[in-house]
């Protein structure tokens, strides 16, 4: 799945569904896509009694996408085997209508490995609100950066990379089954490369 735009901003259809990943789909890859003005946006396993169909399935990567006013569920994950790298969660505790609640779900015997990606959650500074734990245990993340902005945002603070791997998590996971190679560390120019490359930004005539 490449180069969505998905919103549902519509006040009656903005709360639930923007993408499932259920019943034992497996090998989905979701890149160059954002997510915008939705509350819980992506489940990865619609149940915790379904273990017998989706155990060692739900293996799914996000990268180099874009979520933005988005409340909850990016994704909120059970049994699956996730990997995020090079995403941007760009969102705001007092937003009007979208207020950030947090990003990952970890739920019943899900893994979580997160790699360079950058957390923008305005209004807070503590980090291990961004993940909420359903009874799950896994969750790794390698170099990400909490509200460390690019130097010429107006609100950011300039401080290291938090270590997200302090929540409380079980942070030992399993090395994705393919070769990747993401961008190490959030620059103005990354940021600037993946907002302008997600979403349908090319033209069907010329594809056809």
């Amino acid at each position: 799945m490449d180069n969505y735009k998905i919103v549902d901003g519509w006040k009656y259809v903005q709360h639930d569904g923007s993408l499932d990943i259920k019943r034992a789909s497996d090998y989905v890859t979701v890149s160059n896509t954002v997510f915008t003005l939705h509350d819980k946006t992506i489940l990865i396993g619609h149940s915790d009694s379904n273990d017998a169909e989706d155990t060692g399935k739900l293996r799914v990567t996000f990268h180099n996408n874009l979520f933005t006013r988005i409340v909850q569920r990016t994704p909120r994950v059970r049994f699956g085997n996730v990997h995020l790298f090079n995403n941007i969660f760009d969102n705001d505790i007092d937003d009007p209508i979208y207020k950030y609640q947090y990003s990952f779900g970890i739920g019943k015997n899900s893994r979580t490995l997160s790699e360079f990606n950058f957390f923008r959650v305005k209004g807070w500074t503590e980090h291990c609100g961004m993940f909420k734990e359903f009874g799950g245990s896994y969750l790794s993340d390698v170099d990400s950066t909490f509200n460390r902005l690019p130097s010429d945002d107006e609100w950011g603070m300039d401080r290291p990379p938090s270590d997200l791997n302090s929540c409380g998590f079980n942070s030992s996971f399993e090395m994705p089954p393919y070769d990747y190679f993401p961008q190490q560390g959030m620059t103005e120019e990354l940021e600037y490369s993946i907002r302008n490359s997600v979403g349908n930004i090319f033209d069907y005539r010329i594809l056809v």
